[in-house]
């Protein structure tokens, strides 16, 4: 199993810096804010204290572009999207799914990028690109979808599959 992908570990800035940057070179009329929502853990859980945490989710700020529908925020997409991107662009962290069935697209993607990541130069993208690009390929040949987990002080990492519905969401296979 692959452990939580290191370039979002610690790194929560750059990733959402990095992200929002992948999104404005697909065309993508995002931007990220934070929401809290309310939360209930598993009664088999010993975090029951905890009544919100926060989540990241990218706002459509284009009228004009499509909506994307709870399960898509989730990572739960129905067939690839002709923008694969789009996938890593519209997830809600933590608590969404990276499909392995659509990482090697995602990856290719990554790759067409790369130039002008590169280019860009900001340090923290670059580096947050890279461990991007070599995370996708791995999850490519893995055998079960990654779920994106979250530490939270003074908790710790939270695995959000100990919730009763992952992102506040009652959907089948998440």
């Amino acid at each position: 199993m692959l452990s939580a992908p290191v370039w979002m570990s610690g790194k929560e800035r750059h990733f959402r810096l990095w992200r929002g940057l992948v999104a404005e070179m697909i065309g993508a009329p995002l931007d990220y804010a934070y929401v809290r929502r309310t939360v209930s853990f598993k009664p088999s859980c010993d975090l029951a204290e905890i009544e919100t945490l926060p989540f990241l989710e990218a706002r459509v700020t284009d009228p004009a572009w499509k909506q994307p529908s709870p399960a898509e925020r989730a990572g739960i997409w129905e067939s690839l999207p002709e923008e694969p991107l789009e996938i890593l662009a519209l997830l809600t962290v933590p608590g969404g799914i990276f499909p392995v069935r659509y990482a090697g697209a995602i990856a290719d993607r990554l790759d067409e990028l790369d130039a002008v990541i590169h280019h860009a130069g900001l340090g923290a993208h670059t580096h947050a690109h890279e461990a991007a690009r070599g995370f996708f390929r791995d999850l490519a040949t893995a055998e079960a979808d990654q779920r994106i987990v979250a530490s939270y002080e003074p908790y710790g990492a939270i695995a959000v599959d100990l919730l009763a519905h992952p992102i506040g969401l009652a959907i089948d296979g998440a």
